[in-house]
């Protein structure tokens, strides 16, 4: 969510908030049109066309992975929870 010229995230891991931050909005941090979001994978270093590091890579499944375009209270984060395992 902006607010203030700054982006505030959060990520939820089963209901629990696992880690959150902000960064400052410089116009330069939307994904462009085939652009790509990568989840499970540390981040490339910028400007090379390095490959994944297979050491910094998430093993395992994952599932039911939402984004919203606002910042989720932890009580709409539990309702949500709750309506996809019930």
């Amino acid at each position: 969510m902006i607010s203030d010229g700054f982006w505030d995230w959060q990520i939820y891991i089963n209901g629990t908030l696992n880690t959150e931050g902000r960064f400052e909005d410089k116009g330069k941090e939307k994904v462009p049109g085939l652009g790509e979001l990568v989840l499970g994978q540390a981040s490339r270093e910028p400007n090379t066309e390095d490959s994944f590091n297979k050491t910094e890579a998430f093993t395992g499944e994952m599932s039911f992975v939402n984004i919203w375009s606002y910042v989720l209270d932890r009580q709409q984060v539990s309702a949500h929870l709750e309506s996809i395992i019930a």
